[in-house]
């Protein structure tokens, strides 16, 4: 593995130190966490106890999102984007409805039961 580049000038002591308190830091954090919320931890018995196969009787699930994105305004334009691409799909969906052999699907789309439309760089 290779060092955190913010770490870079520290020396192999002073990484590790680094290591130990964000690792105690979160222990604690999360330890106070289960001591408001009257939570505890299973323990090395129980764990131990348990089959390595059993699931949980209930599963959280919801639906994935259709893409990821670091802020809000990046996911805008994300969806932005989605909307304009499958808008031009469905605009060049229905002349190959009607016949049109070459209706001039989006550049990055997959046409139903025609070849990839590779992008072109514009230029």
């Amino acid at each position: 593995m290779s060092t955190l580049p913010c770490w870079q000038g520290l020396s192999p002591e002073e990484i590790r130190e680094r290591i130990a308190y964000l690792l105690e830091s979160i222990e604690r954090q999360h330890a106070e966490r289960r001591r408001t919320e009257g939570k505890g931890v299973l323990g090395a018995k129980a764990v131990r106890r348990r089959h390595p196969h059993s699931r949980p009787e209930k599963l959280k699930r919801s639906p994935a999102p259709r893409f990821h994105a670091a802020t809000k305004a990046a996911w805008r334009a994300l969806a932005d984007a989605y909307r304009e691409l499958m808008a031009a799909f469905r605009e060049a969906a229905e002349p190959l409805r009607l016949g049109n052999p070459r209706p001039g699907f989006p550049p990055g789309s997959f046409p139903p039961g025609m070849p990839y439309v590779p992008h072109q760089a514009p230029g």
